[in-house]
Order: structure tokens, then sequence, then C-alpha cells
């Protein structure tokens, strides 16, 4: 916990002022991400750019596809007391409600995420304090003594750096943003983005550690393992434990409100990068389709292998540690990081933050060649 507390904010603060500074590095006043990569290295490397966007933020969607399932079975199960859903039917509603919402129109999500996003923190923050007086700690009182010297205490730290890294990540959003702060302030755009992206990095940071240090210190180990068999989010453990009105109905439904805000945040950004990949196998094999085709195409690969792989219902953390956190680091530490020590234009930029964000990187990705050995 202490190496979470310690690391969170330079770890997110770093990388997400890396990358927005490699973003800003592009010639055009409005190019994303993909265009910087061809402009520097070429339109192979924005090709293989994209199929690792695709590989680092595609287990996202089933992240929260899977939690928002499980979240439903878990409110109906322990809250309502009735039985267990089926898992297809279940799956199968939750999935066409998401979509749903998807076809509706980016606008209309962007809407509905902007408009839940303060609520949600305010939720978030405000129960955070009422858990409070339930603060115990049993959490550190039953984990077992470990010394520094020992491998396992060592293992136990290099493993969760994936977890952080996919905790803190808002990724996705600092190619727009930089872009959109180059077109605005031209010239000033590097310190604006870096003072924006400060402050909003203080401000994630503060909360969700505010949340997750409340949520353990009113949790035992047990039953923080239980939530991690049954695959539940923690607000559904608490709603669980506690027989407050306010918990146990109002926690997981304000869980499954943010899941499903995020799955479709990330939604339009994979359903993106899905098309392109689509559209460029199509052209390759020959095949000439009309772009609508191809938006349904892809939407139909997304929705049937998404709704496949939530009813088998693999471990959320497994899919965090050893792919989706993984491949994130390669876009968001890496990335910029090597880029920052290759680029003449960036070279202003090279110092100890940007190797700190290279060696974070580093241990993210070997977490995941171990995982493969």
């Amino acid at each position: 916990m202490l190496f979470i507390l310690l690391l969170a904010f330079p770890l997110s603060y770093y990388s997400h002022r890396a990358l927005s500074r490699f973003v800003l590095s592009s010639s055009h006043k409005e190019g994303d991400i993909t265009h910087v990569v061809e402009e520097h290295f070429g339109a192979r490397a924005g090709k293989l750019l994209m199929l690792v966007y695709l590989m680092a933020f595609y287990p996202i969607i089933l992240v929260y596809s899977i939690s928002i399932t499980n979240a439903i079975q878990s409110f109906v199960v322990h809250q309502l007391g009735d039985a267990e859903l089926p898992r297809g039917l279940l799956v199968l509603g939750v999935m066409l409600g998401l979509h749903l919402v998807l076809l509706a129109g980016k606008q209309i999500v962007v809407s509905a995420i902007s408009v839940l996003a303060l609520p949600m923190v305010a939720f978030l923050i405000g129960l955070s304090i009422y858990l409070l007086p339930q603060w115990s700690l049993s959490y550190f009182t039953e984990s077992q003594a470990v010394e520094w010297r020992d491998p396992a205490f060592w293992k136990s730290l290099w493993l969760i750096v994936p977890v952080m890294v996919f905790s803190f990540s808002h990724a996705p959003i600092i190619s727009s943003f930089s872009a959109a702060q180059k077109k605005r302030c031209q010239e000033s755009a590097d310190l604006r983005a870096k003072r924006i992206i400060k402050y909003s990095s203080m401000l994630i940071c503060g909360s969700v550690l505010f949340f997750v240090v409340s949520c353990v210190m009113s949790l035992s180990q047990a039953e923080m393992a239980l939530a991690r068999t049954d695959n539940i989010s923690v607000l559904s453990a608490l709603a669980n434990k506690f027989s407050n009105p306010l918990i146990a109905y109002v926690g997981p439904l304000i869980a499954i409100l943010a899941m499903s805000k995020s799955f479709l945040g990330t939604s339009m950004g994979v359903s993106e990068g899905t098309v392109s990949m689509v559209s460029g196998a199509c052209q390759g094999l020959g095949l000439s389709l009309k772009e609508s085709t191809i938006v349904r195409v892809s939407s139909v690969i997304l929705f049937m292998v998404t709704a496949l792989i939530t009813y088998l219902n693999p471990n959320v953390l497994d899919i965090i540690e050893r792919v989706s956190g993984p491949l994130i680091a390669v876009i968001l530490f890496l990335l910029p990081a090597c880029s920052i020590y290759r680029l003449p234009a960036l070279k202003r930029y090279r110092g100890p933050s940007t190797l700190f964000v290279l060696v974070m990187g580093l241990l993210a990705i070997s977490a995941l060649i171990y995982d493969l050995l």
C-alpha cells in the first residue's frame, strides 16, 4: 500500500506529460498520436501502433463488460435476494444495452459521460468519508510479516506495476487533448498541457487513493480475496458486507454506471481502431466494401467476441496484470520515453523524470514477459 501511495502521482503525471510532449512534437497542428508516430517513424510504425493500441485497450472493454455483468448478478443475488439470472441471457442483455447507447452516436455518448462524471466522483469521495468510522487495521495485522530481503516481497511490488499503470491511465484522451492544446495555444501548448495534466493527475490520484485506502481499511483480507474470487468490484463487496441501504443499493448501482461510462468511452476509440484495421484487411484482400458496411462488420465482430469472453468470465485482475497493463505501458511509457531519448526535437526533455517513465514502462512490460515464460 505504501508503494502505491508513493508512486501513484509520479507514475500518472510524468507518463502522461511525456506522452503529451510526444504528441506535441508533430509538425501538424491537429496531428494525433498515430500521425505523430507515422511522421517520426514511418507508416508501418503507425499501423503497428494501432495494433498495439487495440491489444492494449480492447481488454479494458472486456474488464468492464465482465465487471458490469458480475455486479448486476451480485446485486440480484445479495441485495434483491433472488436466484441467479441465466448468465447467457444476462450477458446478452448487458451487451445489447451498452451497444444501443453506442449506436445512438458519439455526441450522445460524450454527453452521457460528461453528465455522469462529477456525481460519481462526489459519491466515491462521500462514500470514502462515510467509511471512516469503519476503518480497521485488520487488513494489515492479518498480513504476514515480509522481509525486504525476501524475493517474494520484491516480486509482489514488481507485479503490481501493471495494475497501477491500468488504474491511473487516461492515455486515450491525451492524444486529442494535446492536439487541441496545440491548435489553441500553439507555442505555449506544452506549458498549458503540462499544467492541466499536473492538476488533473493530483485530483485523480488524490480521490482514487483516498477511496482505495478507505476500502482497504474497511474490508478484511478474506473479504478482499472473496471479491477477487467472485470477480466483483469493491463496491459490490462493500454492499455485501454492510447493511446500510445507501451502500447496499446505491453503491452497486453507482459501480455499474461508472463502469458503463468507462466501457462506452473506451469503446469509441477501440471501435474506430477496429474499423481502421478491418478496412486495411479488406484492402489487402482486394475487397471493396462501403464504409458503412465496414462499420457494421466491425461492430458485429466486437459485439460477438466481447459477449463470448464476458460469458466465459475470466478473472478481470488477470486480464489487467497479464495483458492490458503491460501493453498500455508500451504506449504510455515506452513510446514517449524512447522517443524523447531518440528524437532531437525532444532532446530538451531528457532527464530524471523521463528515465523514471522508461524504467516503470520496462517493469510493466517485463511482468508480461515473465508471465509468458
